[in-house]
């Protein structure tokens, strides 16, 4: 996409090089020159094939540098000059935006603390379920196996019977939901890290902008 990006804006700078060249030389003849990755010079009254992606300078009759074509790398860098530049405007647009929520929606520090405890004990209520169940899930797995265990391949006993269609199916689906119900516990977590660190900083940027201690 970046890359596509770039032709697209050296296929512009030419096409308006192309459309300005006889007004900015005023009817008069041009030279185009620029200088290769080898250090090697390049002149022509047309753009040079090997200027092709280069910086290439538009010289007037006198041999004045009128302008110069960006190439690729120059297009490239100011590409992500102006990436950079969106991105920290964006930044702080976003910070100050978050300063006003705060300043809008808490009155003091115990009213972002209440809300975080709200937030937390919800969190937790939820995460305290799922381990819930991942602690029956394993108990279920626990049994099926020892049940496993009187079957063939796994019992040696004569007149042992192959494991059932049933107790398969109920094995891989206890296995299935024990992954699910594990990374939904490993998100949760994370989540009340983020949680918890959020309201840490809100607390501290609210006393800034408060002028507490």
């Amino acid at each position: 996409m970046k890359t596509q990006s770039i032709n697209l804006l050296i296929l512009a700078a030419s096409l308006w090089w192309a459309s300005q060249a006889i007004a900015v030389g005023g009817g008069r003849e041009m030279a185009y020159r620029c200088r290769d990755n080898n250090g090697q010079l390049h002149f022509g009254t047309s753009m040079p094939t090997e200027c092709v992606g280069l910086d290439t300078e538009v010289l007037s009759d006198r041999g004045n540098v009128i302008r110069v074509i960006d190439g690729a790398k120059s297009l490239a860098e100011k590409a992500a000059r102006k990436s950079a530049d969106d991105a920290e405007r964006k930044a702080k647009a976003d910070a100050e935006l978050h300063d006003h929520m705060l300043i809008d929606a808490y009155l003091s520090v115990d009213d972002i603390e209440r809300q975080r405890d709200q937030q937390t004990d919800q969190l937790k209520g939820q995460l305290m379920i799922d381990e819930q169940m991942l602690k029956s899930l394993e108990d279920r797995q626990k049994t099926a196996l020892e049940q496993v265990k009187r079957f063939k391949p796994y019992s040696t006993a004569s007149g042992a019977r192959a494991i059932p269609d049933n107790m398969v199916l109920d094995m891989v689906g206890i296995a299935d939901n024990l992954r699910i119900t594990q990374d939904r516990i490993a998100s949760k977590k994370t989540e009340l890290q983020d949680l918890q660190s959020k309201f840490t900083a809100d607390i501290l940027r609210f006393k800034e902008l408060k002028g507490l201690k």
